[in-house]
């Protein structure tokens, strides 16, 4: 958060349950281009559930008024 990011939540909801954060593996960010302007677009998040599944969400940084900014990418079973 101390770099303008936005603070990943402890959990999640996701079909019936619910995806609890254990551990962040990794961050990144994307961008889009708009006339010439480049512009921070999403923050990406790679976390470990504590039931060990992976999974990556994403925070878009340019949602429209009362929309979700939180979107699940992908979800891993545990090998």
């Amino acid at each position: 958060m101390s770099r303008g990011e936005p603070a990943l939540p402890s959990a999640f909801q996701w079909k019936d349950g619910e995806l609890t954060v254990r551990t962040l593996l990794k961050t990144w960010r994307s961008t889009r281009v708009d006339r010439g302007d480049v512009y921070l677009a999403r923050h990406w998040f790679e976390v470990e559930a504590d039931d060990g599944r992976r999974a990556i969400i994403y925070f878009e940084r340019q949602a429209r008024r009362n929309a979700a900014r939180w979107f699940l990418y992908t979800i891993e079973d545990p090998d």
